[in-house]
């Protein structure tokens, strides 16, 4: 007995009459257009239903919960031309923050290093390591900071793995406070 026929015996011992019935006096293709019909009734009754498009998200200001989130500008259309470490123009300020996103969007023809970097002072200077990524050419990552990983000022150190490059570099911290 073939794979097939155990199937269509184990589907028929879980049929009731009605259906055994009516599979044995329909073609598969009566059953096909029953459910092109069921697919087109289905498709009239949610024409009416407003589906919102999807959007950015939100974006600084308040969100449902009541925390307000602001966007920091860490790096921002940085062309990167050598294997040299961008450093960001600023760093984020978290010592209020409940949550803390770091947003990196890799416009470049390469694979870039990200490093995620914390500090006790508002300079990369000095700034402490968290945690290292890649993000492959053209694609874009994000990193949470963990409860155990907080530091007052975070932000992120980028590096294209292989030069030369062509594109533009982003980051950003989204902040909820």
């Amino acid at each position: 007995m073939s794979v097939y026929e155990e199937y269509r015996q184990r589907v028929n011992r879980r049929l009731n009459v009605a259906e055994r019935v009516h599979g044995l006096i329909s073609s598969t293709d009566d059953r096909l257009d029953e459910l092109a019909w069921l697919t087109a009734q289905v498709v009239e009754a949610i024409q009416g239903l407003v589906i919102p498009a999807p959007g950015p998200g939100p974006g600084p200001g308040p969100t449902p919960s009541g925390l307000t989130t602001r966007l920091v500008q860490l790096i921002k259309a940085v062309a990167v031309r050598a294997t040299d470490i961008v450093y960001p123009a600023e760093m984020a300020d978290c010592r209020a923050a409940h949550r803390v996103l770091l947003h990196v969007s890799n416009g470049l023809d390469q694979e870039i290093r990200v490093t995620v970097i914390g500090n006790m002072g508002s300079s990369y200077s000095g700034a402490e390591v968290i945690t290292e990524m890649t993000c492959a050419a053209g694609e874009k990552t994000a990193y949470g900071l963990k409860l155990e990983e907080w530091m007052p000022y975070v932000g992120v150190w980028c590096q294209a793995l292989v030069t030369p490059t062509a594109g533009n570099l982003d980051a950003v911290a989204i902040v909820q406070e």
